[in-house]
């Protein structure tokens, strides 16, 4: 008997709690940044009247057709217009392979290109003291690089606990196979596992194990690559961090660092958290952000 546990991760949000933990770090010594900013009871009433444009919604701008730089910079511009801050350049897909939707050709995301619009539409919000954000993520979920997390650590693929099942009685001598680790537990008359005997017995390569007094029930336990369709990578393993900051986080960096202040504020408009940095692996970018 066989049977898989997939390991599904909550990986959708993972971009957006990023950028929070990437602004919230990066910027905590700025007085300029508007959420930082200190204001008495009276010029708390008066902010209510005219709220700072940086309190303004967010949209969620989706960049699903070839780049062009001037009608990009042009949408921004009308955008703030309507006293909206151009929000997160999202790049995507139509999702659906039986729809003639446009799509952002895969290769333009993370190009010369793909920063040139950024850096033409986060100009025009900088212009009208708004701000302008980026999923770091091709469609969604966050983590893969569209697939250039796995070209560059195949070793990172997303992995299934898979188990196989018997069930023997005392007297025999089982074979079993090659495995994570092997757990048996005695049953009692009725078929249920007896907590107490429940215990691992091996771990690595096969073995024969001689069945006890009783009737007992073995699992022997594997890891292989999982057939999840969804997110495709370990999000358990640390090191998919590694990886995937450099290629999602850190190009901004090298393309358009002079932007960041402007390009993070966007993210607390959905969400300010504060996480283990160190479990994260972001303290190396932060540092960068800070300079």
């Amino acid at each position: 008997m066989k049977a898989k546990f997939r390991n599904y991760s909550t990986a959708l949000f993972f971009g957006v709690v990023f950028g929070a933990i990437l602004f919230q770090n990066a910027l905590a010594q700025s007085s300029e940044v508007e959420w930082k900013k200190k204001y008495d009871f009276n010029q708390t009433k008066e902010k209510f009247e005219e709220p700072p444009l940086f309190y303004a919604p967010h949209t969620f701008w989706f960049w699903d057709t070839a780049l062009d730089t001037a009608q990009i910079a042009s949408m921004a511009r009308e955008i703030t217009k309507q006293r909206l801050n151009p929000g997160y350049a999202h790049p995507r897909d139509s999702e659906s392979a039986a729809t003639s939707f446009p799509a952002l050709p895969r290769e333009e995301w993370l190009s010369p290109l793909w920063f040139e619009s950024i850096e033409s539409a986060v100009k025009e919000a900088a212009k009208a003291g708004m701000t302008l954000g980026y999923c770091d993520e091709y469609m969604w979920p966050s983590g893969r690089a569209d697939g250039r997390v796995l070209d560059q650590a195949p070793e990172l693929v997303a992995k299934s606990l898979v188990w196989n099942k018997k069930i023997s009685s005392q007297g025999k001598t089982v074979k079993l196979p090659e495995s994570k680790f092997t757990v048996v537990a005695k049953l009692s008359n009725s078929g249920l596992l007896i907590s107490n005997t429940l215990k691992i017995i091996e771990r690595g390569d096969s073995f024969n194990w001689e069945v006890p007094e009783g009737k007992w029930v073995i699992y022997s336990y594997s890891v292989e690559n999982s057939s999840i369709e969804i997110g495709k990578v370990n999000y358990l393993d640390p090191k998919l961090m590694d990886v995937f900051i450099p290629i999602a986080h850190k190009s901004y960096l090298n393309s358009v660092g002079q932007y960041m202040v402007i390009l993070f504020q966007a993210y607390l408009s959905i969400m300010r958290v504060i996480l283990d940095l160190k479990w994260l692996g972001l303290n190396t970018l932060l540092k960068d952000i800070g300079k």
